[in-house]
């Protein structure tokens, strides 16, 4: 499940109540290892048709052919993207290089893929495919197309972080139809699956063999929880932080959210180290939904040291706001804050490996050049 749901809940059925609320703006990750497919477009449409020339962001169209578009998967590498189509005998994976039009096909699929995740590094491709409601099929290839390891498991909904500091290691967590979970290490190098006793849902790589996850109170619910480390060799959890709103890791950051203590209508983004030194913090208005407050959609750029995201104009309840969001990014080193595009949705949002462009929208049907910050949709139909 990626970019559109993640939370705890409070009992078996409401807690998935508090979960597809709250973290439909939880980006994720942003990240490249979003955890949850994107919409998909199971209408046909002409793919890039009729962009015009515009610089870096010259594109030329895919050829979708007898297929049905499903989603952009995300960024290959700087100037190359991968997406999913739609047959009737199931699934495939293609790259396109935005430049030059050269299309290949990557992988095949029988059953339909419902989301793909490239790796950190981005040399492994995870592609999650489900030949029934209650099945995934976690495939991991290479980037020449050669299969790497497969592993299938029960699973109605599936959560997945890939590990930034050892590409062999995802983490999975698995949820029934029945919102039970079972977390699991999958490892491509040992070709292994191991289940890992997680006592929350919802986990992120802070170290090689380390994690942090919120530690909710499931019989009293709350909107703040404690930050909690967990060894995966040890098994022992030691808290972190207090009244925490939400936490993402990248390599060698960790953002940590927090509600202003002196403006509860205001959150913090902290910016530390693994000895949880702070590096950088900003402050932003942010809304409020049923009751939790809603983290929008994000993505931070090792190359580039910046942290981009969307920020509400005021504080406010999230079904009443309708003034559009800013698209603003964060120097990290300076510290120095720029507004990239003003009036936008609360999208997801995917940044080229050198930073210099961005894949948005809840198909990342657009591109963003954060230089000139023009933004050219994809398709007519965008």
């Amino acid at each position: 499940m990626d970019q559109f749901t993640k939370r705890v809940f409070c009992s078996k059925v409401t807690s998935i109540i508090l979960l597809f609320t709250v973290v439909i703006l939880l980006g994720g990750c942003q990240k490249d290892d979003q955890t949850s497919p994107l919409p998909s477009l199971k209408h046909g449409f002409d793919l890039f048709k009729g962009i015009p020339d515009s610089g870096n962001l010259s594109i030329e169209p895919i050829d979708v052919g007898t297929d049905s578009f499903h989603s952009f998967g995300g960024w290959f590498n700087n100037e190359t993207i991968f997406y999913i189509t739609d047959s009737s005998l199931g699934s495939n994976v293609y790259t396109h290089h935005l430049h030059s039009g050269e299309k290949k096909l990557l992988f095949e699929s029988n059953a339909p893929i419902v989301s793909t995740i490239v790796s950190p590094s981005r040399e492994f491709l995870l592609i999650h495919s489900a030949p029934s409601s209650n099945e995934a099929v976690l495939t991991i290839i290479n980037k020449e197309g050669n299969k790497l390891i497969e592993r299938s498991l029960p699973s109605f909904e599936l959560n997945i972080q890939w590990n930034p500091y050892d590409d062999s290691s995802i983490l999975i967590t698995a949820f029934t139809a029945d919102w039970d979970f079972t977390v699991w290490n999958l490892n491509i190098e040992k070709q292994s699956m191991n289940e890992i006793g997680l006592p929350q849902p919802f986990a992120y790589w802070a170290e090689k063999q380390e994690l942090f996850y919120l530690d909710w109170d499931l019989d009293s619910p709350s909107i703040e929880a404690d930050l909690q480390s967990y060894d995966l060799e040890t098994g022992e959890a030691i808290k972190k932080e207090s009244d925490v709103l939400q936490v993402f890791t990248y390599q060698d950051l960790i953002v940590v959210i927090k509600v202003d203590e002196d403006n509860e209508e205001m959150a913090n983004y902290y910016f530390m180290n693994h000895q949880f030194e702070e590096i950088f913090r900003f402050t932003t208005p942010h809304l409020s939904s049923y009751s939790e407050w809603l983290i929008p959609f994000h993505d931070y750029n090792r190359h580039t040291d910046s942290f981009l995201t969307y920020q509400p104009l005021y504080s406010s309840e999230a079904d009443v706001y309708n003034e559009g969001f800013q698209l603003v990014r964060y120097d990290l080193a300076t510290g120095n804050k720029e507004m990239i595009v003003e009036g936008m949705d609360n999208a997801p949002i995917s940044c080229s490996p050198n930073g210099e462009s961005c894949l948005t929208g809840f198909y990342y049907e657009n591109v963003i050049n954060l230089e000139t910050k023009e933004i050219v949709p994809l398709s007519d139909n965008s």
